[in-house]
């Protein structure tokens, strides 16, 4: 074969043969990289199976409460940049754990401040169904606002504050009390009064009850309640009261400021309160003109509230005149302990009535002796008007 004609063939077969060479090394890095690339995809399902899990995991120890609220998370939500007023399921998940287990006053407050934060949050419609809940569980139904509209104030609710014995309530509502007081050597006293409250914070009362003098005392008043709140447990209540003395007859006004506050601590609440003011009487005096005479009246009860059935008090109660008087003030002063025992309506739960027996026991007395010492009973039966 001629030289030239070799060389062509040479050409040739190079030619034909690169392409070969060329086809099979591609394959070959096109099948490891393809091994490669599955292992690694592999690898990353293996991971993110896991990541998963794990997230699971987190979300069942962190969304630990109740199933209507494991609803919350099964709500589509999309998935992009959070804005300006919108929450996140953490912090959605966050509130919830620091809102479990408070009353339910305080639980709507801190889900409308919730709602003031972040008013595009993605799980409005479930909050509006639990401060739903909430309003039935305080109030059993809506209060109506302005214009028809229905508003959750967490400070409306009923306090249900403890009535005193010798004291006056401090807290309007509407109430029917009946009780009577026996004492040594021959003390006997009585009370029937109804109250009736016009709305939250205003009451007005008629009755007929003894104030240490030998007839009765007919008595009207009102109670306005400057504060009275749910949310604090706060109470600062005016009562204006006027009198008449029977025996003999003279007229009286009887003004007092009151304070209140009920303390909680675990399952058991503290009602403490202080009251005074003065009994103004205007009597005729020996020679037949009218005496102004003032006496100093109020005191000071503290009640515990263990269980809903029960409640163990202690009051003291001030009476006294004259401080300019040489001998010392005309004083009788009361230290009363006793128990309650609280009735509730057997569908609704809510109170009732509550009977009560106490002691009374006479710790300064000056120039005033009504008793040695007395006993105590009376109930007080509420009314849904």
């Amino acid at each position: 074969m001629p030289a030239d004609s070799r060389f062509s063939f040479f050409l040739a077969g190079l030619l034909f043969a690169t392409p070969a060479i060329a086809q099979d090394d591609d394959d070959d890095w096109l099948f490891e990289d393809d091994d490669i690339l599955d292992e690694e995809e592999g690898d990353g399902e293996e991971e993110g199976e896991d990541w998963m899990e794990d997230f699971g995991d987190e979300e069942d120890d962190a969304n630990n409460f109740d199933d209507e609220d494991d609803e919350f998370f099964d709500e589509d939500v999309e998935v992009r940049p959070r804005q300006e007023g919108e929450d996140t399921a953490e912090i959605y998940r966050d509130h919830v754990d620091e809102v479990r287990g408070l009353p339910a006053d305080e639980e709507a407050l801190a889900w409308e401040r919730y709602l003031k934060t972040y008013p595009n949050t993605s799980f409005g419609n479930r909050i509006e169904e639990r401060l739903t809940e909430l309003e039935k569980e305080m109030f059993g139904g809506a209060i109506e606002g302005p214009g028809g509209s229905n508003s959750l104030d967490a400070g409306r609710a009923e306090l249900h504050f403890a009535q005193p014995v010798s004291l006056e309530n401090i807290d309007p509502i509407t109430k029917i009390r009946i009780g009577f007081e026996a004492g040594l050597p021959d003390y006997t006293s009585g009370i029937l009064d109804f109250e009736y409250q016009i709305f939250r914070e205003l009451s007005v009362h008629a009755g007929l009850r003894s104030r240490f003098s030998p007839g009765g005392s007919l008595e009207v008043g009102a109670k306005y309640a400057l504060i009275k709140s749910a949310r604090t447990k706060t109470l600062l209540t005016v009562i204006a009261d006027v009198r008449a003395g029977t025996v003999p007859f003279y007229p009286a006004l009887r003004p007092q400021l009151a304070f209140g506050q009920q303390i909680y601590f675990g399952d058991m609440r503290l009602d403490v309160q202080l009251q005074g003011g003065s009994d103004m009487t205007f009597i005729d005096g020996s020679e037949g003109e009218t005496v102004f005479e003032p006496r100093l009246v109020g005191g000071g009860n503290v009640t515990l509230v263990p269980t809903d059935r029960v409640r163990i008090f202690m009051e003291t109660s001030t009476y006294m005149k004259d401080f300019a008087f040489e001998g010392g003030a005309f004083t009788f002063n009361q230290l009363t302990f006793g128990l309650k025992i609280i009735g509730r309506n057997a569908k609704t739960d809510d109170l009732q009535f509550e009977i009560g027996a106490a002691a009374n026991a006479p710790y300064l007395a000056r120039y005033w002796g009504y008793h040695q010492g007395a006993v105590t009973a009376d109930m007080n039966y509420y009314l849904d008007m």
